[in-house]
C-alpha cells in the first residue's frame, strides 16, 4: 500500500532531472579550492575568469550545468562515470568511451587546455568545466549505472518531500539544513589537517572517481537498495552528512592541486 501511495504521489509530481552536486555543494568545493591554490594560481584563474575572488570563482563552477542545459546535450556524460551493475572498479577503457565519454576523459582534456597554450576563452570554459567535474567525481552517485541514472529513476520522500535518489545526494541531504554555503566552505577548510591534505592530495582522479563507486555500493549509501519507494527522514540524513561534508573536503584539497599544478608555473616546474 506505501508503495502505491508513493508512486500516486510521484504521478502528481515532477522532480527536476538533477545530474550533478547541487549548487550550494558546488561553491563549497570551489570556495575550499581558492583558499587551497597558491597566490600565484589564483592571480591565474582570475585573469582567465576576467573576474576576482573567492565568490566569483565559487560561481563560475556551477556553470558547466547551465551550459549543458542550455543546448550543449553532448556534454551530459562528462558529469560521471556510467558503470556496469556489479562493478567494483572503474576501467577506463570500458566506462569512459567516445562519444559520450566521462568525467575522469574531461578532467584530464581540461586540465591539458589550462597547461597549454590556448586562447583566453578557450581556457576560461576549460577551467570552468574542469573546476565542475572534479567536484561532480566526488559525489559517489556520479560513478553509478546508466540503467537507473545512477539512482534518477529511484523515486520516493525525503522529510515528506519528493526526491530521486540521486537528486537527494547531488543537493536535498545538504540544503535541508539551510547553512550559508560560505559558511560550510571555512568550517570544512579548519576542520581538514595537514596529514589529511597530504594523503588527498597524492590521489588521480581514477582513485576519486574508485572512491565514489565504493561509497555507491557501500550498505551505508543503500544505493542499491532504493529501487523500491522510499522514506528517507532526520535519521539517514544525519548519517550521511559526514559522508557528504567528507567528500567535499576532499574535493576542494584536490581540486586546489590539481589548479595549482596546471596554473602556478613556480609549482608545477
Amino acid at each position: 500500500m506505501r508503495a502505491l501511495i508513493l508512486g500516486a504521489c510521484f504521478a502528481a509530481v515532477t522532480i527536476p532531472e538533477a545530474l550533478a552536486w547541487g549548487g550550494d555543494n558546488h561553491r563549497v568545493i570551489c570556495g575550499i579550492a581558492w583558499e587551497e591554490t597558491t597566490p600565484n594560481a589564483r592571480a591565474k584563474i582570475s585573469e582567465i575568469l576576467d573576474q576576482d575572488g573567492r565568490d566569483a570563482f565559487a560561481e563560475s563552477c556551477l556553470w558547466a550545468d547551465s551550459y549543458r542545459d542550455e543546448g550543449h546535450r553532448e556534454t551530459e556524460g562528462w558529469h560521471y562515470v556510467n558503470v556496469p551493475a556489479g562493478a567494483t572498479v572503474i576501467d577506463i577503457a570500458r566506462d569512459c568511451q567516445e562519444p559520450a565519454s566521462c568525467a575522469l576523459i574531461q578532467i584530464a582534456r581540461t586540465t591539458a587546455v589550462l597547461q597549454g597554450k590556448a586562447p583566453l576563452p578557450e581556457k576560461a570554459m576549460a577551467l570552468k568545466f574542469l573546476a565542475h567535474f572534479a567536484g561532480d567525481i566526488h559525489q559517489p552517485l556520479h560513478a553509478g549505472h546508466a540503467e537507473d541514472r545512477r539512482g534518477g529513476t529511484f523515486k520516493g520522500t525525503f522529510l515528506g518531500q519528493p526526491y530521486d535518489f540521486h537528486w537527494l545526494w547531488d543537493d536535498g541531504l545538504t540544503t535541508a539544513l539551510h547553512r550559508p554555503w560560505r559558511d560550510v566552505a571555512n568550517e570544512l577548510r579548519v576542520k581538514t589537517t595537514q596529514a589529511q591534505r597530504r594523503a588527498w592530495l597524492k590521489s588521480v582522479p581514477l582513485d576519486w572517481a574508485n572512491e565514489s563507486l565504493a561509497l555507491a555500493n557501500s550498505p551505508g549509501v543503500d544505493y542499491a537498495d532504493h529501487g523500491k519507494p522510499f522514506e528517507l527522514g532526520a535519521d539517514y540524513q544525519q548519517k550521511q552528512l559526514p559522508v557528504i561534508y567528507d567528500r567535499l573536503s576532499r574535493a576542494g584539497v584536490r581540486l586546489g592541486g590539481l589548479l595549482t599544478q596546471a596554473l602556478d608555473s613556480n609549482v608545477s616546474k
